[in-house]
């Protein structure tokens, strides 16, 4: 941006107290209904996994990874463990959903 506004391509710089766009309603919606499909559907049948569906949760929630660690002590291969545990358990539950659709 600044070398846009140096070279006279554009009149005016962003405020320095501009804001990420806020997600949509949409956006929202799909985000509340996948963290929702894996807590209460995707997981029933492996038991309590209580710290791992945390993690999960709060990363897919915004959560910095490195935070995300510290509160649930877990390590950085067990949190990447579970964030894939928690995405194949979601694709096999759209999948099996689908196949019941069509």
């Amino acid at each position: 941006m600044v070398s846009a506004y140096l070279k006279g391509e554009i009149e005016n710089l962003p405020s320095d107290e501009t804001k990420a766009p806020r997600p949509s309603a949409k956006q929202i919606t799909r985000a509340e209904v996948m963290l929702e499909l894996w807590h209460h559907i995707a997981l029933i049948e492996k038991g309590d996994r209580k710290r791992l569906k945390r993690a999960v949760y709060l990363k897919a929630s915004g959560m910095r990874p490195r935070a995300v660690q510290e509160l649930t002590g877990l390590n950085y291969q067990q949190l990447w463990k579970a964030q894939k545990d928690a995405c194949s358990d979601v694709w096999e539950k759209i999948m099996q959903l689908s196949q019941l659709g069509g």
